[in-house]
């Protein structure tokens, strides 16, 4: 696994998931994978925040995050849902 500056858990780079499909009883392909998954395992138990595409995509998409050159935090306590672009400014 990738070790990571900053990072203080394993990463899994797309050529090591490539190389350990390949390895697998299946022959699955990084192409086939359907979510990623980070572990935490810094606290008392080994718990996995998941992101995954819940919908059939009918031609590749791009998620971008910008961060704008700062650390953020994104704090959600229940689902959220857009249907059109939206822009805030401020506090």
């Amino acid at each position: 696994m990738a070790k990571y500056a900053g990072v203080t858990n394993d990463i899994m780079t797309q050529a090591v998931v490539q190389t350990f499909l390949a390895n697998s009883a299946d022959g699955e392909s990084a192409d086939d994978l359907t979510k990623l998954a980070v572990k935490d395992q810094s606290g008392a138990g080994s718990y996995a925040t998941q992101i995954l595409i819940a919908e059939t995509l009918t031609a590749d998409r791009v998620l971008t995050l910008d961060l704008n050159n700062a650390d953020r935090t994104i704090d959600l306590t229940g689902n959220l849902t857009l249907s059109g672009n939206l822009t805030t400014t401020g506090a």
